[in-house]
């Protein structure tokens, strides 16, 4: 073979590794599993709130909007075994779901029919339900967390107050707190619990537009306004960091996605997304290295067109990486993340498939593996495939033009 040849032949090797390569990448992306729990026609399913147990099983807990009930799902294998938890009345709406360390369901919820913060628990296979507080319109975003003992702690919204109110209950009485009454506060609140059992809270001032936080300890709330930008502090989410340190995602004006963490008692902002409209039903993890997960609402506008997708965005270093998980369909709403002990993702959310808003309503649930080995958009892996396969029919074509030089037979009279 001469030396042309072998350099061919050498280059035509190189080639081929690389198209093996990339056919590896395309397939090494993230798998997302993806399952419908339960639908029909009709906003069916929203207010998600998911949790894992002991073994990763999911739970979820949700408001079924068309027969106005609290609904509680489990899964078990392939699966899902769906409760109705609390019906009478228009009931479910605002539902937050924590399991304690037995795996049993604590929901929280608002009544909307006696505009009451509602409480119920599974134990032994049978619901039991409280009233927590009835005093006025009280109990919209809700939001639970257990402590280590299994006791339920609660912050929510008093609509009649315009108050950011909390509540726990020990000893089998309920203790309540009036946290902010400084105009209209405590919408789109989130809780959550240090390691010594105090309530922190991540909520909208309305009145002034803000961001607030506020955190108990030694009986006494502390708050503080954590940004002040015209019109931000709306669908927040709080994770606390293994040392308690708050970490807050939150919708800005600009319909992007933003991200607060405190430390050194200074607070620090990040945008995660601005592509569009985003950060709306977002959802915050984090891993087991500190790094947030956050799972949100992505609408893209394309003319007179607009697309809805859930999509999930995580920060390794000082790198954000966003992907879409699915966007057939306008879905991504209601978001509920919970990373299990492997640091995978699992999430519930709400799917409008179909031409509108009123129309095929679903509650999906999606888990993911291992992040992929290699990190290339689809589209970019397709079109060096492309490249390649051309630049590889170029090469054999020369490899063919060499061989006709060659062989004396092959030349044509």
């Amino acid at each position: 073979m001469s030396k042309r040849g072998s350099i061919t032949t050498g280059s035509l090797i190189i080639l081929l590794f690389v198209i093996l390569i990339l056919a590896i990448t395309q397939v090494s992306y993230r798998p997302w599993s993806i399952t419908a729990v339960e639908g029909e026609k009709g906003n069916v399913n929203s207010f998600i709130s998911l949790a894992l147990d002991s073994s990763g099983t999911p739970h979820i807990g949700y408001y079924h909007s068309i027969n106005h009930d609290l609904k509680y799902a489990v899964r078990s294998g392939d699966t899902w075994t769906i409760d109705t938890v609390d019906s009478p009345g228009d009931v479910g709406s605002h539902a937050s779901l924590a399991l304690d360390s037995s795996g049993n369901p604590h929901i929280s919820y608002h009544d909307r029919t006696g505009r009451d913060l509602k409480y119920a628990v599974k134990s032994g296979g049978i619901w039991t339900i409280d009233t927590v507080d009835s005093t006025g319109d009280v109990g919209s975003f809700a939001s639970l967390a257990l402590d280590s003992s299994g006791n339920p702690h609660i912050s929510y919204h008093d609509r009649t107050g315009r108050d950011l109110k909390y509540a726990v209950k020990s000893g089998g009485i309920w203790t309540i707190d009036t946290v902010d009454s400084d105009g209209n506060v405590g919408s789109h609140a989130s809780l959550a619990l240090d390691s010594s059992g105090n309530p922190h809270i991540s909520y909208h001032d309305y009145t002034n537009r803000d961001l607030k936080y506020a955190v108990k300890s030694g009986g006494i709330w502390t708050i503080e306004i954590v940004e002040s930008a015209a019109e931000v502090g709306s669908f927040t989410s709080l994770a606390l960091g293994s040392s308690g340190n708050p970490h807050i995602i939150f919708f800005s004006p600009n319909e992007d996605l933003k991200y607060a963490v405190k430390s050194d008692n200074e607070w620090s902002f990040e945008i995660v997304n601005s592509d569009d409209a985003v950060g709306p039903y977002s959802s915050l993890a984090l891993d087991s290295s500190g790094n947030p997960h956050v799972s949100h609402f992505f609408q893209a506008q394309f003319g007179f067109n607009q697309t809805i997708d859930l999509a999930y965005s995580v920060k390794s270093g000082d790198t954000w990486t966003v992907e879409t998980i699915n966007s057939a369909g306008n879905i991504g709403l209601r978001t509920s993340l919970v990373l299990d002990s492997n640091d995978n993702p699992h999430i519930s959310y709400f799917t409008i498939s179909g031409g509108g808003w009123g129309s095929n309503g679903d509650l999906t649930y999606t888990v993911s593996g291992p992040p992929p080995i290699v990190d290339i958009q689809p589209i970019y892996s397709w079109l060096i495939i492309i490249i390649v396969l051309l630049l590889l029919a170029f090469m054999i074509r020369r490899v063919l033009r060499n061989k006709s030089d060659d062989d004396p037979e092959l030349v044509p009279e």
